[in-house]
């Protein structure tokens, strides 16, 4: 895709996003259709799930974004380059679903700021909220543009004016 947009933009064309959601779970793979037109579709709640997350990757501003169901199944110690995003309940599901940011390995920048990240998500899920509030205006000076952790700046700030409603740490996403 990269190189694809590079020539794009020589072209004076604007450059395309790709955002892919990955979900693991069972699925039915088929060939429908008669001799004229064959069509292979699937079903499954893992692929309305995985077409669901596909969609956050335009909220959170993410190109890969993956369910606590994939990375379960990541060997310990090559996670390094993923990143809890939120806890999501999507349109259609009754459970609360956990979502992650695989970071592109030429990211340096977010990666480098993993470290401070998950120390001020911690913050936010301990209630520490001034502390987490604090962080986070730390790293959005280091990574203006990252759409998570705005999120997260802007529940803190929220959330410190209005206090913690019942279900503070799950957002409700409007993703068809």
């Amino acid at each position: 895709v990269a190189a694809f947009n590079e020539s794009l933009v020589e072209q004076g064309m604007a450059p395309i996003r790709v955002g892919v959601g990955i979900h693991f779970g069972k699925l039915i793979l088929g060939t429908v259709g008669h001799e004229n037109r064959l069509e292979t579709t699937v079903i499954s709640d893992a692929v309305n799930i995985a077409s669901r997350v596909e969609g956050l990757t335009k909220h959170y501003n993410a190109e890969v974004i993956a369910t606590e169901s994939v990375i379960s199944h990541i060997p310990k110690g090559q996670e390094k380059r993923i990143r809890f995003l939120d806890t999501v309940k999507v349109k259609g599901k009754t459970k609360n679903i956990r979502v992650y940011q695989v970071i592109h390995a030429d990211d340096q920048t977010m990666i480098e700021a993993l470290k401070d990240y998950d120390w001020a998500l911690e913050c936010f899920e301990n209630s520490r909220l001034d502390e987490a509030k604090t962080c986070f205006q730390k790293l959005s000076s280091r990574l203006p543009e990252d759409e998570a952790i705005k999120r997260y700046l802007s529940k803190c700030e929220i959330y410190l004016r209005d206090g913690l409603p019942e279900d503070w740490r799950v957002s409700e996403m409007k993703v068809k």
